[in-house]
């Protein structure tokens, strides 16, 4: 059962894991698939809505490896210009359709195994749907995506550029944000020695 608001997932796996020393991080093996399609089977697996999966950099390899026919693939033929500018693109192709009017978008990486589907229900479920609310996850030092944000954010996601992520947006607007502990689920894959130590 999908989410009784219309609640969009966005994946951002657009980057080109240059700390990877020549692997593709989104099809680095993890249980019976890889890291992506991990991301991509939690997102599917919630009762959010759509799933949209941003790609880039390997786009045409990601894509043959992996299983993405429950997700809308978004390309980002810019994807070298950072992860704030590749949110403003994703929220840009996802916002204004009139035929799937969200009511807010949960923003995950695909670098990120231990965010389950309880994690992005706990979110989903915190976030009543509601326009005027950011529900992110807290790091300690900073709060950060996994993150929902109401539709009354949207134009502000759009102002993104360059690398500078949704945690700027979630700083400067702290008083309408609330949190969630989730601890060790948090870990990013950024380099062969993270990868490892995960695994």
């Amino acid at each position: 059962m999908k989410h009784e608001k219309n609640i969009g997932i966005i994946i951002m796996a657009a980057g080109a894991s240059r700390r990877m020393e020549g692997a593709v991080k989104q099809l680095l093996p993890y249980g019976d698939s890889h890291l992506l399609q991990r991301a991509v089977d939690t997102a599917v697996a919630s009762k959010a809505g759509d799933v949209f999966v941003v790609l880039g950099a390997y786009s045409d390899e990601i894509i043959r490896h992996s299983h993405l026919e429950n997700a809308e693939v978004l390309i980002n033929s810019k994807w070298d210009k950072g992860l704030g500018a590749g949110i403003s693109f994703a929220v840009k192709q996802v916002a204004d359709r009139p035929d799937t009017l969200l009511s807010g978008v949960l923003i995950m990486l695909g670098d990120q195994p231990g965010v389950d589907t309880a994690l992005i229900e706990e979110l989903t479920d915190l976030s009543e749907g509601r326009p005027d609310v950011i529900v992110a996850c807290n790091y300690g030092s900073k709060k950060g995506v996994p993150a929902y944000f109401g539709s009354d954010f949207f134009s502000r996601l759009q102002e993104l550029t360059g690398d500078t992520g949704a945690g700027k947006l979630i700083a400067a607007w702290e008083n309408q944000v609330k949190t969630i502990q989730a601890g060790s689920r948090l870990i990013d894959i950024d380099t062969e020695e993270d990868y490892r130590k995960y695994l």
